[in-house]
């Protein structure tokens, strides 16, 4: 009984084995960049003085267009913690990311690995700064794919609005990619 037993599971084994054997790869070329999660080091100036802070932004890539859907439109949340201001930004909005192919087909640069994008968002200010909570962040960037799963936000300028109050925000940190 315990023979039969193997016997079977041996011819099952194999049969399982020729069938994998006899499919086909097909490989496809997404140009979508997944979910990505990115927190960055901040350097934060409101109300006339620099203090330091965290970005995190959360992005999923929702559309790509043009001929070959190399531009893309995320959507986006955006947490910035100003600890040094007693203050953080909670928003959601957009992100673009333009392709740049044409632009650096004469260099060295790989476009695939440098790519700069646009952000905008509006939220909540807590604490509020007077009765007015409504803020925003308003922005662009730089950054260098190092692998497909991490890439380095090589330099982001934000400008930012807490009620009636305009502050700036320059950072640089790590972004990971999850999915594709």
């Amino acid at each position: 009984m315990i023979r039969s037993i193997k016997i079977t599971a041996l011819i099952g084994a194999l049969l399982f084995a020729s069938a994998l054997f006899a499919q086909t790869p097909t490989t496809t070329t997404s140009t979508s960049s997944g979910f990505t999660g990115g927190a960055d080091a901040v350097a934060f100036r409101y109300q006339g003085t620099w203090g330091t802070g965290s970005l995190t932004t959360e992005s999923l890539d929702f559309l790509d267009f043009g001929k070959t859907k190399k531009n893309h439109i995320f959507v986006e949340g955006r947490e910035l913690v100003a600890s040094t201001a007693g203050l953080s930004i909670y928003t959601g909005g957009i992100g673009y990311q333009p392709d740049l192919s044409k632009l650096l087909a004469k260099t060295n640069v790989t476009p695939a690995n440098l790519s700069i994008s646009f952000n905008a968002g509006l939220g909540v200010g807590v604490p509020s700064v007077g009765n007015d909570r409504i803020s925003a962040i308003v922005g662009g960037g730089v950054k260098y794919k190092a692998t497909s799963s991490l890439s380095w936000n090589a330099l982001q300028v934000q400008w930012v609005r807490i009620g009636g109050i305009n502050a700036a925000a320059i950072s640089t940190g790590l972004a990971f990619v999850f999915g594709k």
